[in-house]
């Protein structure tokens, strides 16, 4: 039978309390048992006296509070539309015109919308939005993806763009150059993983970019790749990722100190016949964990 273990000190809370009912809250509480009204024989309006007077005595933690809900944008309706079409500055007209002209197509009422969200909802300029919209073409395109953007997923990143305070053409600017970059080298990488015809995953997009914020540049990613082809005659994710994870803990980013420093020594004999070497053979420390990680992982 377990015992129910009180201090001192919460004793004489209670005692200097007077308080009966906060008393057996408090014993059912410590002994693990269903401290609802029910297995109390409390009624509800006694139970929350019970437990705010354990509150204030500092023996029952508040119930945490709530987080605020996030602000939802309005509904916007076809007068909303109309109305930002009628406006004299013309501002969102030429918005209008500019995003029809780079899809081709006269926009609907729910893409309007969406250009109204970014325009009065997060108050980002039509200038800013408009370079908003080059960037979601241009990273779309880099990403493999053979359509437009859809308007929607244009207005999910301008959220990310106001969190980020992303609001002038000067913070835009600089965040499409290094964002570009990013996807241009994940491009890149993802051709060397020889995966084309297609978009990458968003799990496979989190893989490579995991591995560049590591600080590994495509030799290196290569090293790894062909690494783990010799050892598993196969490309697996969660393999290359291991062995980048590993060399990365041990302080090697560039392909000169893996080089150096992740191989094995060669007995004469393995060097005489290196060229008849069969899968599984000669593999680095670095290697064999990382074997010996995916096994784990996959068990």
């Amino acid at each position: 039978m377990n015992q129910v273990v009180l201090r001192q000190e919460d004793v004489r809370k209670l005692l200097g309390s007077g308080d009966s009912d906060a008393a057996l809250l408090y014993l059912h509480i410590k002994s693990g048992a269903n401290s609802d009204a029910v297995s109390l024989g409390f009624s509800p309006e006694r139970l929350r006296h019970a437990k705010a007077a354990l509150q204030q005595l500092g023996l029952l933690s508040a119930p945490p509070m709530p987080a605020p809900a996030a602000p939802q944008p309005p509904v916007y309706t076809e007068t909303d539309v109309l109305q930002h079409l009628q406006k004299p500055d013309g501002d969102f007209q030429k918005l209008r015109g500019e995003v029809q002209r780079r899809y081709g197509r006269v926009l609907s009422t729910e893409e309007l919308k969406c250009l109204i969200t970014m325009t009065d909802y997060l108050a980002l300029p039509t200038e800013v939005v408009g370079m908003l919209l080059s960037y979601c073409i241009e990273r779309s395109r880099r990403c493999g993806a053979q359509r437009m953007p859809a308007l929607r997923t244009v207005e999910r990143e301008a959220f990310r763009w106001a969190d980020e305070k992303i609001d002038t053409i000067e913070r835009a600017a600089a965040y499409m150059q290094q964002q570009l970059l990013r996807y241009s080298r994940m491009a890149a990488i993802a051709r060397m993983l020889q995966i084309n015809g297609r978009k990458l995953t968003p799990g496979e997009e989190k893989y490579i970019f995991s591995w560049l914020d590591m600080g590994f540049g495509e030799p290196e990613i290569r090293l790894a790749y062909q690494r783990t082809l010799e050892s598993l005659g196969q490309f697996k994710w969660g393999y290359i990722n291991t062995i980048l994870k590993n060399w990365d803990a041990a302080g090697l980013h560039t392909l000169d100190q893996i080089q150096q420093e992740d191989v094995r020594p060669q007995s004469a004999q393995e060097k005489r016949n290196s060229q008849f070497q069969h899968h599984g053979q000669n593999i680095s420390p670095l290697g064999q964990q990382a074997i010996q990680k995916m096994l784990e992982e996959e068990s």
